[in-house]
């Protein structure tokens, strides 16, 4: 299984995590333990989350990571330690940016090099609300929650389960406690005193969301796209397949729909834009993902890579929006918000 290294698996965490303080250690990330700023000291075990193809019959859509903890040998049972401090087992998918998170109790002995997997749907969807919540009943009868969620959310997101553990809700309970601290749902969806909320509820709320985000869309893909000519801003193609992709995601406090966060992209680029294969520095000019590119070329996924990316790689953006000419102060926004983007869920180079 191609992965990234411990070195730049823990540089993207502490990217994710600017305000914790971070032990030594010669393990990390497997595990890592950390002060959350202010907050608690945490474990984690940190594996990369890739494309699970170890097995005729799996589902095409699954991802997974491969639990090897340093220290334990071949065919011998491995054991995550969780004492005294919350503890986490999670993976980050470099194909989306997206931290995928298991819950550690259900898989504190397992056997050595032990596949966990997770919904290729839900890293996916993460891209887009920053923090995907979903259940699985577990051999026994345990519901186990699972967790895709953005770089961005991720100091919220261990200190809204560390709450849940305290509360001590589990199974679809813990779910709904921990979809309601989502950052779309938090200010617009709190009980109130004796109100009960069921999950199905809170899933509601979250489809009538993204419907008004829907909503919203087809005025910022107008204005986006008449910025860039109607044109890709990597390949310059036009043929109606055109979509506005937002620089900074809409779940992101900074995101929004002004039209200094839209780039004009094609169908192609706008995919390897959202999955962090392809990125747009604050120079604009077009760059690769190293991770990511390493985790389709193991799975022999690169076809394509010659004809779609190669050739714009290093370059400047070929269409530049047309307040790039004219106003200073959108072009500074529109270079910060691709600085920032390009930072999230990315290691910084070895």
């Amino acid at each position: 299984m191609v992965a990234m290294t411990s070195e730049r698996l823990l540089a993207t965490l502490k990217s994710a995590l600017p305000s914790a303080m971070f032990e030594p250690s010669e393990t990390a990330p497997k595990p890592v333990e950390f002060t959350l700023g202010d907050g608690p000291k945490v474990r984690l075990y940190l594996w990369t989350t890739t494309p699970d193809a170890s097995a005729t019959g799996r589902p095409p859509d699954e991802y997974k990571i491969q639990i090897i903890i340093p220290g334990c040998g071949g065919g011998s049972p491995q054991h995550f330690d969780l004492a005294n401090i919350p503890t986490f087992v999670c993976g980050f998918s470099p194909l989306f940016g997206i931290f995928t998170f298991w819950e550690v109790q259900y898989h504190q002995d397992c056997a050595y090099s032990k596949n966990l997997q997770f919904k290729g749907s839900m890293i996916e969807a993460a891209t887009i609300s920053g923090w995907e919540i979903d259940t699985r009943k577990l051999h026994g009868g345990a519901v186990e929650v699972r967790a895709a969620i953005h770089p961005n959310n991720l100091d919220k997101f261990i200190r809204t389960s560390i709450e849940a553990d305290t509360a001590g809700v589990v199974g679809e309970d813990r779910a709904k406690f921990i979809l309601l601290k989502s950052p779309e749902l938090e200010q617009v969806l709190t009980p109130k005193p004796g109100e009960v909320i069921t999950l199905e509820d809170v899933e509601r709320k979250r489809v009538e969301i993204q419907g008004t985000r829907l909503h919203r869309h087809p005025k910022f893909r107008k204005n986006v796209l008449a910025l860039y000519g109607n044109k890709c801003a990597i390949c310059g193609v036009q043929l109606s397949i055109l979509d506005a992709a937002h620089i900074i995601p809409v779940h992101h406090p900074k995101g929004s729909d002004d039209d200094w966060n839209g780039l004009a992209l094609c169908k192609n680029h706008h995919a390897l834009f959202d999955s962090r294969v392809m990125i747009i520095d604050a120079d604009l000019v077009v760059q690769t993902n190293p991770d990511a590119v390493s985790v389709l070329a193991e799975k022999n996924l690169l076809g394509g890579w010659d004809t779609t990316l190669k050739p714009f790689v290093g370059k400047t953006i070929q269409i530049q929006p047309t307040f790039a000419a004219t106003d200073k102060v959108k072009l500074e926004a529109f270079k910060s918000a691709l600085k920032l983007n390009s930072a999230f869920g990315i290691a910084a180079p070895d």
